[in-house]
């Protein structure tokens, strides 16, 4: 049966490739894949990014699986408007994955039904690196508010404001068509993060950082972390979630 949620809720699915061995991960869900997705795990070409990419796929179809009510190798996902993937049957979804500098990843899906949803992910340890971009990739008013941050938190802040703006244009489909700093982040006195014309929420996990952009109010949101060859529920582990 598919899975029932309020109006405009969300589901995060999440996983790191550190709790999800990638030869279990292939012979469980490897079959449901499509072929251009095996050839695009062929081509890549660090372990560490073939297995994020594997994950991505594995956990992806486990979430539309479960929303959709069907087996996770009997629906189809295509291009739609702009490049941005879909699926059949009023399901909205968007996928991030990213590795760190030691070559672990993580992965992290977005499901809805009615709104379009936008995700992105980084490691919390690129806000630094992130950082050398602020000058260059982002408005004035971010830089001022980010100047008046202490260290730690500015670059956790610079982590969360680059996924806010991927996540918005993720979204929309525009993707790299349409440049970062073309969106806007304000960082309320509240703790909250808003864009004109988009409902904002963040999210912490297994040291990641990200953003879930929709143009709709954002309903109940509900977070799910994942391990093992089967994506089985992960005991003990949380998502923290920042509306």
């Amino acid at each position: 049966m598919p899975s029932r949620a309020g109006a405009n809720a969300v589901d995060l699915w999440y996983a790191l490739t550190a709790d999800c061995p990638a030869d279990a991960l292939l012979g469980r869900f490897g079959p449901a894949l499509s072929a251009d997705e095996h050839e695009r795990h062929a081509r890549l070409v660090h372990a560490g990014d073939r297995h994020v990419f594997l994950l991505s796929r594995a956990l992806l179809r486990l979430a539309l699986s479960k929303t959709l009510g069907a087996e996770a190798g009997s629906f189809s996902i295509e291009l739609g408007a702009g490049g941005k993937p879909r699926v059949a049957g009023g399901v909205e979804f968007n996928l991030s994955h990213t590795v760190d500098a030691t070559g672990a990843g993580a992965a992290v899906v977005a499901v809805s039904r009615g709104i379009a949803v936008g995700v992105d992910m980084e490691p919390a340890s690129r806000g630094v690196e992130l950082a050398e971009l602020v000058s260059r990739r982002y408005a004035d008013a971010e830089r001022e508010m980010l100047e008046r941050c202490a260290p730690g938190e500015r670059h956790r802040r610079t982590v969360w404001m680059w996924t806010a703006k991927e996540a918005v244009l993720k979204a929309t489909g525009e993707g790299l068509r349409r440049s970062p700093e073309s969106v806007v982040i304000e960082w309320g006195d509240d703790g909250r993060v808003r864009t004109p014309g988009w409902e904002l929420a963040r999210f912490a996990a297994g040291g990641y950082l990200g953003s879930l952009a929709s143009t709709a109010c954002l309903g109940e949101l509900r977070a799910t972390w994942r391990s093992g060859g089967e994506l089985g529920p992960a005991s003990g582990r949380a998502i923290e979630l920042l509306r």
